[in-house]
């Protein structure tokens, strides 16, 4: 059990630290190289369509949902069930199961990232700039956000072009240190993938969206994410997310504080 929780503890922060970005990995094959990228008429980022998927979500404040988690790291897989809990430009937190016995929980504010490691009593604390910084990756609070609710995350101010296709909508925004690729269905309502990959780094955040579900009269929500990233100094992990029980607007008490006796990671 210890072994176990180590394991998805120590992904899980990778998984945070790293991704809940988006990026590009597993289809940089697919992703069409700049020199090919030929618009007649890139969109300005403020009236481009990818910030028309938000729906009616911007009159949410708050969301709770229960998860299966299945993690896969380092040649190991484990799967885990989680509660996440999210307050509107504030705090996302969650806590991760195995066999019904709380392993770690997690609480990232405007400004810092808190972890709790339950089996083995120990804590991690440190500032989202900090994180950010090590790592090299634009760690903030309202990326996390973006990619909790399923949203197009927007690394650059410049202009994003749009190549649609037969079957699907191609978003592409670049600069001189990232390139996002977007695909939405052809009617540009749902975001089905979302890479983001960094250019001298190769570090790459990869998201999948799907199974879209309507949530009363917020729009569609995408129940199940396949979040996979590769950085030089972790390797590549993959995350494995099934959204169910989902509510809106009924906030829950979000407890979170870190036992004395616990020792800092």
């Amino acid at each position: 059990m210890k072994s176990n929780y180590n394991f998805i503890v120590r992904t899980f922060v990778l998984a945070v630290m790293i991704s809940l970005l988006s990026a590009c990995a597993i289809f940089k094959k697919n992703a069409i190289p700049a020199e090919e990228i030929k618009p007649e008429s890139p969109e300005k980022i403020e009236t481009s369509a990818l910030l028309n998927l938000k729906g009616n979500f911007d009159e949410m404040n708050s969301f709770q949902a229960k998860t299966n988690v299945e993690v896969f790291f380092q040649g190991n897989n484990q799967e885990v069930k989680s509660q996440i809990r999210w307050v509107r430009d504030s705090v996302i937190w969650m806590n991760f199961s195995l066999f019904g016995i709380e392993g770690a929980r997690l609480l990232i504010n405007r400004d810092s990232f808190f972890l709790l490691d339950r089996i083995n009593k120990k804590y991690m604390a440190e500032q989202l700039s900090q994180l950010a910084t090590k790592q090299n990756l634009p760690v903030s609070f309202d990326n996390l956000q973006a990619i909790l609710l399923g949203f197009p995350v927007l690394l650059s101010e410049e202009r994003i072009i749009e190549d649609p296709k037969p079957e699907f909508v191609h978003f592409i925004q670049q600069d001189s240190t990232w390139r996002g690729d977007y695909f939405t269905s052809k009617d540009k309502r749902e975001l089905t993938k979302m890479n983001l990959r960094q250019k001298k780094s190769k570090n790459s955040v990869t998201t999948e969206l799907s199974e879209y579900k309507r949530i009363r009269s917020y729009g569609k929500f995408a129940h199940n994410r396949v979040i996979e990233f590769y950085s030089k100094q972790t390797g590549q992990a993959k995350l494995n997310i099934i959204f169910k029980d989902i509510t809106i607007n009924i906030p829950k008490e979000i407890k979170f504080s870190i036992p004395s006796s616990y020792e800092k990671m």
